[in-house]
């Protein structure tokens, strides 16, 4: 694989590349996460003009946005007229990818640069003060195989943090000597033609490493003492209700999930709304009734039609105004059922979501 090493830190390295696309007529503009004005504030933004990167923070530690659903938003009617450089994490893209095979989206001309993640900050952190510590701390600890406990739960648990499918990798995880030079894999035929002309020195290289690899190890390993702990709060009935008891019902991590789509949830549907007779059924029958009701039906409902395309990006979670650890419980069920049908979401798009095929022998090792 083609190496680039540029002697800057990542995010100048990438704005460099940025640029040089941008300049050269090679991309019409560049998505990726930008500093906001005088308040200082990280969001994702759209840049076109190359003077304009120095707004650009493309490896910031934040996922205000997936940037896989927004991708989804600016694609939905086709695809983009020129290029667009997007630069996302590896659940990013792999939910683009997810959503693109329910054609909730274009990815013809979109250029993907993302990277082996050290995962983000949980925006709660940011937001509340100690910014520049945290960010600070975050970059010493994006050195070491054991995950930061500083980052989200989510991230301290994916082991999917290596991108399979763009066109730029950028190597973080691991690597110590990210304040001197960024090593930029050219992943695509795409990317080969594009790398032409950028200043940087030229090789090849595997992005595989003994450092990946001991990385992959401490996450998985996170990974089972998060699904053992998850499994044994959500089991049953029972469970799943006390795990969901302090749902205010806000419906956040809906709107923040990049696999959940629809324009009007079922949820909202009115034969979902509670009348009077509902409530009165409800109290002969209990004593008391839940308010407001229907929440674990609302987070049951869209495990069911999601969990099978669950990136485990952990913006459900993120959001969450009582802090119950939804992607926690998303993400185990949802490798339960990926393990199932042999299906890791966003690994190919030419993969076809399980739910979308029939095979007459399926599942026979399931107990009826």
């Amino acid at each position: 694989m083609k190496l680039l090493t540029i002697d800057k830190e990542p995010n100048e390295a990438v704005r460099d590349l940025l640029g040089s696309l941008l300049s050269e007529g090679k991309a019409a503009g560049v998505l990726c996460l930008t500093r906001e004005g005088d308040s200082g504030a990280v969001r994702y933004g759209l840049i076109t003009d190359p003077e304009r990167l120095g707004e650009a923070v493309p490896f910031y530690p934040a996922m205000p946005n997936n940037a896989g659903k927004l991708l989804s938003a600016m694609t939905l009617r086709g695809a983009a007229g020129d290029p667009i450089a997007a630069v996302v994490r590896p659940c990013e893209l792999r939910a683009f990818i997810e959503v693109l095979k329910r054609q909730q989206g274009d990815g013809a001309n979109i250029i993907t640069v993302s990277s082996t993640c050290p995962g983000v900050l949980p925006l709660k952190r940011l937001v509340r003060g100690g910014e520049a510590d945290l960010v600070e701390n975050y970059w010493s600890a994006a050195a070491q195989v054991e995950p930061s406990p500083d980052i989200r739960q989510a991230c301290r648990a994916c082991r999917h943090f290596v991108p399979g499918s763009a066109d730029f990798v950028v190597d973080l995880a691991g690597r110590a000597d990210l304040k001197e030079r960024t090593r930029v894999f050219a992943a695509s035929e795409k990317a080969l033609s594009l790398c032409e002309g950028v200043e940087a020195e030229s090789g090849e290289a595997e992005l595989e490493s003994a450092e990946i690899g001991k990385i992959r190890e401490a996450r998985s390993r996170v990974a089972e003492e998060s699904d053992a702990e998850t499994g044994s709060k959500a089991s049953g009935l029972s469970g799943i209700v006390d795990f969901f008891a302090s749902c205010v019902a806000c419906r956040a991590c809906r709107t923040v999930c990049p696999i959940c789509y629809c324009r009007r949830c079922d949820f909202e549907a009115p034969y979902w709304e509670y009348g009077p007779r509902d409530v009165e059924t409800n109290l002969r029958k209990r004593g008391a009734v839940r308010v407001p009701p229907g929440t674990v039906n609302f987070h049951v409902g869209r495990l069911l039609h999601m969990g099978l395309s669950c990136v485990g990006c952990g913006m459900c979670t993120d959001v969450c105004p009582v802090d119950i650890p939804v992607s926690d419980l998303f993400s185990n069920t949802g490798a339960s059922v990926q393990e199932l049908f042999g299906y890791e979401p966003g690994r190919d798009a030419e993969e076809k979501i399980p739910i979308t095929t029939f095979e007459e022998n399926e599942l026979s090792e399931v107990e009826r």
